[in-house]
């Protein structure tokens, strides 16, 4: 994406503009997250009597700053000078630059579904129970639901409408499975499987029996990309 930027700023000198005999702008900037910060450097020379043939030198550091209205992939930032203007009166020198900043947006469909699983958390006051490597190597987190809540568990939202229905369709088959046991299991974890995982990994990573993991899930085996839900005892 690029977007046209128009910055004005106005520059004092220490005596009168006659006439500038020379001017020139660069741009110096790094990125940060989705910010720019950087400063215009203008350097030139100048009259400060129209019938005076001394030319007096000046540099000026003008900072500047701009954020992208979208998240953004920041090494693939840049800023670029368009256009550069300047007026005088007295002893002021009014400088107009319209430059464009260009980024690559940050990939949308990983931010539409953060922002629906952050929005699910708010509203259905789950807490999170962040697992270390040391403690399971397991990478993702882990979903904390109470038993009064398992029942208002939604599905992740997918792009494919018939992958929606199908996933949700599953998902609620497994909840209502475990809403009507009478275990003791009030903590369930959320596994995203990978390539290597297999059910009975999955089961020695968290320390229960494959059984439990396939009672829970309604599953004989597992596929990368899956969803199983790890009941674990209340301790």
């Amino acid at each position: 994406m690029k977007e046209k930027i128009i910055f004005n700023h106005d520059l004092l000198f220490k005596n009168n503009i006659a006439e500038i005999s020379s001017i020139s702008l660069e741009c110096f900037y790094d990125v940060k997250g989705n910010d720019i910060n950087g400063h215009f450097m203008i350097t030139g020379s100048y009259r400060s009597h129209e019938i005076s043939l001394n030319k007096e030198g000046f540099e000026f550091k003008v900072p500047f700053t701009y954020t992208f209205k979208e998240d953004i992939e920041s090494d693939t930032a840049s800023v670029n000078v368009k256009d550069f203007t300047y007026t005088i009166d007295g002893d002021v020198l009014s400088i107009n630059v319209e430059y464009e900043a260009a980024a690559e947006k940050k990939d949308i469909q990983v931010f539409e579904e953060k922002e629906e699983f952050d929005r699910f958390l708010r509203e259905h006051e789950v807490d999170l129970d962040y697992l270390t490597q040391a403690e399971s190597k397991v990478e993702e987190d882990a979903v904390v639901i109470e038993p009064s809540t398992v029942a208002d568990i939604p599905c992740e939202v997918e792009d494919n409408v018939k992958e929606e229905s199908e996933n949700r369709s599953a998902t609620e088959s497994i909840i209502n499975d475990i809403d009507a046991r009478e275990d003791t299991y009030i903590t369930y974890h959320i596994h995203i499987c990978d390539e290597s995982d297999s059910v009975d990994s999955i089961a020695t990573k968290y320390n229960i029996t494959k059984d439990i993991i396939k009672s829970y899930n309604s599953i004989d085996q597992v596929e990368a990309g899956m969803k199983v839900i790890i009941p674990c005892p209340d301790e």
